[in-house]
């Protein structure tokens, strides 16, 4: 019984904390960035909105080993020079190791609003 019990606690604590991820959309004009770190990732991205989204306060980050990633930084740059809107879908929960602040990583990349 006392097995079925911390079996029961672990399934439990495992299904609140995965509930808690979620992908976050937000869109707006890119108002600080794009900036690589050589440093973190061997040329992670970051970059800020003029909106932000709820727990990514400092921005996003795009991971360069991250399937997508040029395609995603030829979007960010295009936006960024032409003062476009894009919209951003990011993981709320996969934070950018490379600062103490909330950069959430992108999962997608529209031109325009999502």
């Amino acid at each position: 019984m006392k097995t079925f019990v911390i079996g029961f606690a672990i399934a439990a604590f495992m299904i609140v904390t995965a509930a808690k991820a979620a992908i976050v959309t937000v869109s707006g004009q890119i108002v600080w960035g794009p900036q690589s770190y050589s440093e973190y990732g061997n040329g992670d991205v970051v970059f800020r909105l003029s909106n932000s989204a709820p727990g990514c306060g400092a921005g996003f980050w795009l991971r360069s080993s991250d399937p997508g990633f040029k395609q995603n930084l030829a979007i960010v740059i295009g936006a960024s020079l032409a003062e476009k809107v894009i919209g951003v879908h990011a993981y709320d929960d996969s934070l950018w190791p490379g600062s103490g602040s909330a950069f959430c990583r992108v999962y997608a990349v529209t031109v325009g609003v999502p």
